[in-house]
């Protein structure tokens, strides 16, 4: 503004001084007024022309209002919401902030975060989302199964895009007709856990051949869960594998199921459900563990936890891979005219430490073709 004022007065300094206006001053003699009009062989603006006076008054009030260049207001940077189930999410945020990153969006730069945590409270996940719908962020970003649920429901109508996270079974979901063509409003990154099942009961009997019978923790209310459970039975029969369901539905039933151990468990599977996911690094892990009994995961962080092995993708990474979709949605693209995507690190991961304590050798082949090791 100080710019702007300082050249308006530098131009009315130059008006004021202009040869025109000497010549008015010049005729402006003792006993004489100066002429309303200009003459008609004078096409020279006079300052004492009542609309000279209207021009000179017109500058100076443009130069108290017109903003100066640079100083007007800059708008808010968009909006990112991030929905979380509970702090097992956490990696999911982490990758997908370090992916934003990558492509130039920081946050206080040109990008805002909200990010909600419902802390394991499913009650809670819906009012979150609607919550967050209220906001009117650019976009939310829904980091499971749960949250992607509640957050296209609140968000319904309203036009605030949708991208999902690590989502198992989107299609049965309702999430997706297919992979290419998500409902409107919606994409995201599918975790494909529920499909990998069949490939983690060939590994166990690449790496523990001698196994017989191996149990599948399961949410019977969950649909990944279920779909996996049903996957899994599909596949065991063909490698001589026994599959022994055990539901879990509520934090008790896991609680119960660990003090359980050992019982007869050869090898323990979990399932894409919540209550496994939000039990696993405090209980499942640990328990299986102080039991002897080995427990076989579906993503990379899990490792990281404490099971033998896994395999699946990470959360992380998948959050990482999900911030190109953010993008593209920050910058006016249709959410449904983006393809679902798979993840794009799916592997073996395997904890050598654990699978040392616990007595299994991990064959040549197999560390071969691992794609993390763990020490």
């Amino acid at each position: 503004m100080k710019r702007v004022l300082a050249a308006a007065e530098n131009m009315l300094r130059r008006l004021l001084t202009a040869p025109f206006l000497k010549r008015s001053r010049a005729a402006a003699k003792p006993g004489k007024t100066l002429p309303e009009k200009p003459s008609q062989d004078d096409d020279s603006p006079s300052v004492g022309a009542p609309w000279g006076w209207h021009f000179l008054a017109m500058i100076a009030l443009a130069a108290q209002t017109l903003p100066a260049a640079g100083c007007a207001a800059k708008p808010d940077p968009p909006l990112v919401a991030m929905l979380l189930y509970g702090e097992f999410r956490q990696p999911v945020v982490d990758g997908l902030t370090d992916g934003l990153a990558s492509l130039g969006l920081v946050e206080g730069t040109n990008v805002r975060y909200c990010i909600v945590n419902a802390d394991s409270d499913e009650a809670a996940i819906e009012i979150h989302a609607r919550q967050l719908v209220a906001m009117r962020p650019a976009v939310i970003c829904a980091t499971g199964g749960a949250e992607a649920d509640c957050a296209v429901a609140a968000a319904r109508g309203t036009g605030i895009p949708v991208v999902f996270i690590g989502v198992s079974s989107p299609i049965e979901r309702g999430l997706a007709r297919n992979f290419l063509h998500p409902i409107p409003g919606t994409t995201g990154v599918r975790s494909g856990f529920s499909g990998l099942i069949g490939k983690r009961l060939q590994l166990i009997k690449l790496i523990m051949p001698d196994v017989s019978t191996a149990t599948v923790l399961y949410n019977p209310r969950n649909v990944p869960s279920a779909l996996s459970l049903e996957q899994g039975m599909a596949v065991a029969g063909h490698l001589g594998l026994r599959l022994r369901p055990v539901a879990v539905i509520t934090d008790d039933d896991v609680k119960r199921f660990i003090e359980s151990l050992p019982a007869d468990h050869e090898i323990i599977l979990g399932t894409p459900a919540e209550v496994i996911f939000r039990n696993r690094a405090s209980a499942i892990v640990p328990g299986t563990l102080a039991a002897g009994v080995p427990f076989v995961a579906f993503d990379k962080e899990a490792c990281d936890e404490g099971a033998p092995f896994a395999y699946g993708p990470g959360f992380r990474a998948m959050g990482y891979q999900a911030a190109d979709m953010v993008r593209k949605v920050l910058r006016g693209a249709r959410p449904e005219e983006i393809p679902i995507e798979r993840p794009s690190d799916i592997g073996l991961t395997i904890n050598v430490t654990t699978a040392n304590s616990l007595g299994i050798p991990m064959p040549p082949q197999v560390l071969g073709i691992a794609d993390t090791i763990v020490n």
